[in-house]
């Protein structure tokens, strides 16, 4: 799950569009970063904002596309974290005010 806002992509006039994604080496950085390669989906969360607004923005609706996941199959939720920065401080919070257990390493 990737903020739609931090994909290098082009988009037409600015607008949203459905495009096609090729994998290229693109330098990662606060204005975006690349998919892996190795991964055949993905899901785009896109609440307008681009670049390095962009981060974070995606924290939210996964966390409730994990917890409906977890509802339906019955398995428990667990975050583990091992370093990161403000975004995983944000991640962090979310699934705790969601009542599931962090473990920090």
């Amino acid at each position: 799950i990737a903020p739609h806002g931090a994909m290098p992509i082009r988009r037409p006039g600015g607008k949203r569009v459905p495009f096609e994604y090729a994998c290229t080496h693109h330098q990662n950085s606060q204005e975006g970063a690349a998919l892996e390669s190795h991964h055949s989906h993905f899901v785009f969360v896109d609440d307008g904002s681009t670049e390095k607004d962009a981060w974070g923005s995606e924290i939210s609706t996964r966390f409730a596309i994990e917890r409906c996941v977890s509802k339906r199959f019955d398995v428990p939720l667990v975050l583990i974290c091992v370093e990161g920065g403000p975004g995983t401080v944000k991640t962090v919070l979310e699934f705790v005010a969601g009542g599931g257990p962090v473990l920090l390493l």
